[in-house]
């Protein structure tokens, strides 16, 4: 709205809906959960240090690849 656009019924939460669906599809759930800034549960943030930088990154290039492909109606 800040920038004179409207979409009716949507929101910027629901790009964020939709990335953490599709990241669900390209890594394991908790690193979904990762990258979207979410903390893991429990006590397996007490357990598990692991940032899964390495997991993440796969995971971001495949989705970049997605979109782009979209964008530039490649696939």
């Amino acid at each position: 709205r800040r920038l004179g656009y409207q979409f009716p019924h949507w929101s910027l939460h629901d790009l964020r809906r939709t990335a953490r669906t599709n990241f669900s599809d390209l890594t394991a759930p908790h690193i979904a959960e990762i990258m979207l800034g979410h903390k893991l549960p429990g006590v397996w943030q007490v357990y598990d240090k692991s940032d899964y930088l390495e997991e993440q990154r796969k995971a971001y290039q495949t989705w970049w690849e997605r979109v782009e492909s979209i964008v530039t109606c490649t696939s």
